[in-house]
């Protein structure tokens, strides 16, 4: 039976909680700074907390860890079953662009012009417009879940979405002040981590295209090789992104627990410092770094023939 860890959820909720009563009784403007600070790597925990319950490994039980899910996706604005049901497919079709959910719309190409200059510098600057607008088009797009999962009933996804409309647009109408000071602030600064945290894990990374063919997905220890891992201090990978950044061991080892990846030594592929990486990813025009051919290295020397089906 898989370890259980129930503090994991137990220590974000009262984490929120305190960051919360800091910032809603706060008596000065640099209280409040700090406690909005705070609350951004809340944020952040409850959203890697998310990534962890979609895959079961935190809590006894599906409902369980689902329920705990719907609470985490409150916290970080992600409709639960809109991110569980495509990331699950991520897990399965990995290694494939035209087939993994989360990579079929990263070609900036595609764009217009105007759009292309918008996203670059956004990436540059910062502006957390990257990762709003793939959270919209991905976790947020009913139509798109509706096609990609028919043998999911809708009313997840419907639930979801609502859940968080209901949720926040109350919060929106009764505290219409302390909202915007006590919680956008910090949910702004946790999509500005965001970004480059969510961009590292694939970005590349050369991963192959299915041409049409019939292919069969990559088993779990194929995978690693095309994932990223970024290496942290280790307080902060362990207790802030509970592993997200060890992605490639987590594709490795899905269904483990991220906050024990530190204390398990992996031979990953890829692997960079997280500065280093952040400072080579932000000088890089965005559409050459989706692409993948900024690299060099680890990243250039990977094979570029899949292997046989």
């Amino acid at each position: 039976m898989t370890d259980r860890h129930p503090a994991v959820v137990l220590g974000s909720f009262v984490a929120l909680v305190a960051v919360l009563a800091v910032s809603v009784t706060a008596t000065s403007w640099w209280t409040l700074a700090l406690a909005q600070v705070a609350l951004a790597f809340v944020i952040l925990r409850h959203f890697c907390m998310m990534h962890e319950l979609s895959h079961g490994s935190l809590l006894d039980g599906r409902r369980a860890n689902d329920l705990a899910g719907e609470y985490a996706s409150l916290v970080c604005l992600t409709p639960y079953w809109g991110w569980k049901r495509i990331h699950v497919e991520h897990h399965t079709w990995a290694g494939w662009r035209d087939r993994d959910p989360t990579e079929q719309d990263s070609d900036l190409s595609k764009l217009q012009p105007w759009e292309r200059f918008l996203a670059n510098w956004a990436w540059r600057l910062s502006v957390p417009i990257i990762g709003a607008s793939f959270c919209l088009r991905t976790f947020w797009n009913l139509p798109r879940l509706f096609r990609l999962f028919p043998d999911t009933p809708r009313r997840r996804f419907l639930g979801s979405v609502a859940l968080l409309v209901a949720v926040h647009g109350t919060a929106i109408v009764f505290f219409g002040e302390l909202y915007l000071t006590c919680y956008v602030p910090g949910l702004v600064m946790f999509l500005v981590m965001a970004d480059p945290l969510m961009i590292s894990q694939h970005v590349g990374v050369p991963i192959y295209e299915t041409e049409g063919r019939e292919v069969r997905p990559f088993r779990v220890t194929e995978q690693e090789r095309f994932a990223r891992t970024l290496v942290f201090p280790r307080w902060f990978a362990r207790h802030v992104l509970l592993g997200f950044n060890y992605h490639s061991h987590h594709h490795a080892r899905p269904t483990v627990a991220g906050h024990l990846f530190s204390d398990m030594p992996f031979p990953a592929t890829v692997e960079e410092n997280w500065l280093a990486w952040l400072v080579r990813a932000k000088t890089t025009p965005l559409g050459t770094l989706l692409e993948g051919g900024h690299g060099g290295g680890v990243d250039a020397a990977l094979a570029k023939t899949p292997p046989a089906a």
